[in-house]
């Protein structure tokens, strides 16, 4: 597995479940990615999984006052057992952005559109219905 592909996880503390599921994850969307449009570089998945890593290291850095400036219907979704999103940053997100609510999805990860696509669905369904 490329170390793009983990973000800035680190490997050697990541819990032997976590770099599993984050491994069947890269396995299997290599192909897919291929074929979303409108991939940039759609045979370039080493350049995509880097600027992903990049991405994920170099997070942005919102203050309180921007996020309270949000004007929109938010919705902060997670799974129960994200690998790399913490509790205490979504908590935060919901407390500071206006309205946000938290929706976490049991018994999920990160990955919780792959692992329960129902389930997930059903929570992206119930945000659009709220808020239509």
């Amino acid at each position: 597995m490329s170390r793009a592909c983990t973000g800035a996880h680190d490997l050697i503390r990541m819990p032997l479940g976590a770099l599993l599921l984050v491994a069947a994850f890269c396995a299997h969307a290599v192909e897919p990615w291929k074929r979303l449009p409108p991939s940039p570089t759609p045979n370039d998945w080493e350049s995509f999984n880097a600027a992903v890593s990049k991405m994920w290291s170099t997070l942005p850095t919102y203050t309180a006052e921007q996020l309270r400036a949000i004007r929109v219907h938010t919705t902060i979704s997670d799974g129960q057992f994200d690998e790399g999103i913490k509790p205490e940053h979504l908590r935060y997100l919901v407390a500071t952005i206006p309205d946000a609510r938290l929706v976490v999805l049991p018994k999920l990860s990160h990955f919780a559109m792959l692992q329960d696509p129902s389930a997930f669905n059903s929570a992206v369904l119930d945000f659009l219905r709220d808020y239509k």
